[in-house]
């Protein structure tokens, strides 16, 4: 159930030796503030503009690494194929929460569609733009070309640190979208 919201206001949190930092997933430094930055996405809801049968999108944050996709696994997301002409396809996650979102991790599939993600924004939001169509998208990321087969790229938010609740990756227009797993980093 996705309970709405809006970010407003800063905060940080400043870690002690006692805090424990997550065993799984990732763990950053945010450069010059030496706080430490995890991944806040893995399992929150996600969705996407449509959905090829058993690719759902929370694949692509269950915090599983597996990207080997043949065989029609299901380990990756993936939006239905062939989108509409110009259809920008789209996958999102809403983080239930406001952070301060320093960068995206994205992995593409070893073995199947990683070509099809190419010259894609990344984009946060302070509410979700699917119940709110008025939500401005603050732009962390524009990649230019694809990334490569079965890699995983850290994408740093161009003006960081972005406060947003829900992230967006758009791909080209005209594209299918699959995408193995996203992490967002971001200071609890």
């Amino acid at each position: 159930m996705r309970t709405p919201g809006v970010c407003r206001g800063h905060s940080t949190r400043e870690l002690s030796s006692n805090d424990q930092i997550p065993s799984e997933g990732t763990v950053t430094f945010v450069s010059g503030t030496g706080e430490v930055a995890v991944n806040v996405a893995a399992n929150k809801p996600a969705s996407e503009i449509s959905t090829f049968p058993g690719h759902n999108a929370g694949l692509a944050n269950d915090g599983s690494f597996d990207n080997k996709n043949a065989g029609n696994r299901g380990v990756c997301s993936h939006t239905n194929e062939p989108p509409v002409a110009g259809v920008r396809t789209w996958w999102q996650v809403d983080l239930e929460a406001c952070y301060d979102i320093s960068s995206v991790i994205i992995t593409t599939s070893v073995d199947c569609c990683a070509d099809r993600l190419h010259d894609f924004d990344v984009d946060v939001y302070d509410k979700d733009p699917e119940m709110y169509p008025d939500a401005t998208a603050q732009r962390c990321y524009h990649y230019v070309g694809s990334i490569p087969t079965g890699a995983t790229e850290d994408l740093v938010c161009e003006n960081r640190p972005i406060r947003g609740r829900v992230v967006r990756v758009t791909n080209a227009p005209g594209y299918v979208l699959s995408l193995c797993e996203v992490q967002v980093m971001a200071v609890p």
